[in-house]
Parts: structure tokens; sequence; C-alpha cells
């Protein structure tokens, strides 16, 4: 089974996210918005999606929920924050977490950043990514 990412965000970072992710071979969706990731996630089983906190015309706190209120608990994915702002607070991190994501990783990214959050947070994540690395 290839693991199915979504990388929603609207700058270069998805670029960098995909290139890092690509040789794991994973299945991998972009969008810019935060209306297309709704779009996507509703039409196509993602295991996990990568999604900026500030994209144009929703942002990823709003799309998280939306999410997470019209997709059937079997096809929930995990969600994990992007941001860029390298300093989440306390009441930050309260926001995120009550808005649907599981997690969040900072900007830029860096390969273990990556790797990290997906194996933390995708169930035999590690063993699928590995055994697709081949």
């Amino acid at each position: 089974m290839q693991v199915r990412a979504l990388l929603a965000d609207d700058d270069i970072s998805k670029e960098l996210l995909a290139e890092f992710l690509a040789a794991y071979d994973l299945h991998i969706d972009l969008c810019d918005t935060g209306l297309q990731a709704c779009t996507l996630a509703r039409q196509g089983k993602y295991h996990i999606i990568f999604m900026d906190i500030s994209m144009p015309d929703m942002n990823g706190l709003d799309a998280t929920r939306y999410i997470r209120e019209h997709l059937p608990n079997e096809d929930q994915p995990i969600i994990i924050a992007s941001t860029g702002n390298e300093v989440i607070t306390r009441k930050g991190k309260e926001q995120l977490f009550m808005s649907g994501f599981n997690d969040y990783i900072f900007k830029p990214y860096t390969q273990q950043s990556v790797i990290d959050v997906v194996n933390d947070n995708l169930l035999g994540a590690e063993d699928l990514l590995y055994a697709n690395q081949g």
C-alpha cells in the first residue's frame, strides 16, 4: 500500500517538502489554497496532509476543521500544520489541536524533520516508507 500525501501550501515550501518525500515513493498531490485542500481531501483518501496555516481563500485552521467535519471517521487523515513561525505559544498549540491538527512542523523544512513528523504520526509509516525506498 502506498502512502498518499497532500501538500497544501501557497509558497515554494511545498516543492521542497515534495522533494523530501519523493525519496520514499509516496503518492503526492499538491495544492495552493485551503479550498483546494478541502476539495482534494473529499475526492481522494489521503493518509497524511501537510497544511500551511496561512493560505489564501481559506486558512489551514478552517480547512482542517472542514475536513474533520466532512470526512467519515475511516477516511480521516493525519493533518500536520506547517508554519514559518518558529515560536508557537501554548495558546497557539491549543488552537492548532482544537482545530483538528495532529501535529505541527516548522519551515524551513529539513528532510529529517519531515521524516520524523511522518514517522511520529502515521502508524506503520516508517516500515512503509523504508520498504518503498527499496
